[in-house]
Order: C-alpha cells, then sequence, then structure tokens
C-alpha cells in the first residue's frame, strides 16, 4: 500500500513538473515566435497542447528523476504542441453540420472563398414549391442555427418572388453561417442556392 502511495505520488509529481515544463516551453515558443494579434489563440491551443504533452510524458518518465521529468517535459510539450496543431487545422478546414440540402436532391457544388475562410455553394432544382421548400428550410434552420433569423424577399428587381435568409451555425471558436437563396421557376418547380461559410 505504502509502495502504492509512494508510486502514485511520483506519478502526480512528474505530470505536475511535466506540464509546467512543457507548458512554459511552448508559451515561450509562441510569444516570441506569433504575432501579437494572434498571440492569446495560440497560446490557448498550443500552450494548452505543451501542458497535457508534458504532463503526460512527465507522468511517464517520473521514475527518472527531476532530469529525465524536465526532459520528458520538454519532449512531451514539443509534441502535445504539434498535435494540437494538427488537431486545430483538421477542425478549421471542417464546417460543422449546418442545413442540409433537400432530400433525394443531386447538388452541383462550387468552392469558393477569401481571407476569412472558405464557402461551400450548393445548387439545385427540385420539384416542389416555393413555400414547401420553405418550410423544409425552416425546420433545418430551427435545428443548426443560433441566432434570430427569417426568409424575406430577395433584394433583386429582377426576382420579386424570391426569398432569401441567413444565420449564425452553433461552432465553438470559430464563426460558421448558412445562407439559402429560394428561386421559384414555376409553381411547383423551385431553385435553391445553399451557402455553407466557415472561419478556418
Amino acid at each position: 500500500m505504502k509502495l502504492h502511495l509512494m508510486r502514485s505520488n511520483k506519478l502526480i509529481k512528474g505530470a505536475l513538473l511535466g506540464a509546467v515544463v512543457g507548458g512554459a516551453l511552448v508559451s515561450f515558443l509562441v510569444v516570441v515566435t506569433s504575432e501579437s494579434r494572434f498571440i492569446a489563440d495560440a497560446l490557448l491551443v498550443l500552450g494548452t497542447g505543451g501542458v497535457i504533452g508534458g504532463a503526460l510524458c512527465g507522468a511517464i518518465v517520473s521514475k527518472y528523476g527531476k532530469m529525465g521529468i524536465a526532459i520528458g517535459g520538454i519532449i512531451g510539450g514539443i509534441g502535445g504542441c504539434s498535435l494540437a496543431a494538427i488537431g486545430t487545422i483538421g477542425y478549421a478546414a471542417i464546417p460543422w453540420p449546418s442545413p442540409q440540402p433537400y432530400s433525394g436532391v443531386t447538388a452541383q457544388v462550387d468552392w469558393g472563398g477569401g481571407s476569412w475562410g472558405p464557402s461551400r455553394i450548393q445548387t439545385y432544382t427540385v420539384a416542389v414549391s416555393l413555400d414547401t421548400i420553405q418550410q423544409y428550410y425552416e425546420g433545418q434552420m430551427n435545428r443548426y442555427c443560433e441566432d434570430t433569423w427569417k426568409f424575406s424577399n430577395f433584394s433583386d428587381s429582377e426576382c420579386p418572388l424570391c426569398r432569401e435568409a441567413d444565420c449564425k451555425i452553433r461552432r465553438l471558436w470559430l464563426e460558421q453561417y448558412f445562407t439559402v437563396r429560394l428561386h421559384p421557376i414555376s409553381e411547383m418547380q423551385t431553385e435553391a442556392t445553399h451557402i455553407d461559410s466557415w472561419q478556418d
């Protein structure tokens, strides 16, 4: 029992020291290498990775004494920071779930974007009335959108019956928006332009 407690204490001390070393090293590198406007975000992601990686590696090498823990903290901090960076890039590249095109359609997909982030534009025509597809999107937007939104006539003199709605999608840390434009071709045929834009 006493030996088990001693090992547990050693692991905890190793994890704490490794976390401090890993977090301090990564934080120092972030402050030295990042532009001032990006420091807070970089510390949040990379610093957290450094702390977690340093803690894990510090706990693993705790039997080698303080020098081993310090070296483990450095290695773990850099490794954790690298994994956090890769995870963040992956997260930023993939949008969170948002309203989906009308069931059973095949949409033409175009990609756009700029300095803020990418956008996916899906266009399709479906054999339903304007009111029916609007009701469909209202249900979808109630499910995914976090702010207040409503359909309104699209501000285009060539299409006075067209309708449009946009909203913000629930997403952690980064922003994401959704826009849909509905264009009635006939009483029972509607063209939809469905746009997802997300911050990367």
